[in-house]
């Protein structure tokens, strides 16, 4: 048996296979849990860590400009 007919036979088998499990009604699809809504994706500590980080350096960054245009205009 040659190799590329050896990789169809196991191609056909796993398709055969699947079928089989479809037509059993036990397909992924009908895994408990599986039809459910999905878990809302939470960010890791890192990203509001980070997150943070920013907006304090805005904010000092932003009374800086304050001090540097009053120290200019004077």
């Amino acid at each position: 048996m040659a190799l590329g007919d050896k990789a169809r036979a196991v191609s056909i088998q796993f398709l055969e296979d699947l079928m089989e499990q479809r037509a059993a009604g036990s397909s992924p699809s009908d895994a408990p849990g599986a039809g459910s809504s999905p878990t809302p994706h939470h960010e890791g500590r890192g990203v509001w860590v980070l997150t943070a980080y920013g907006i304090s350096g805005l904010a000092l960054f932003g009374v800086l400009i304050y001090y540097f245009s009053v120290y200019v205009t004077r």
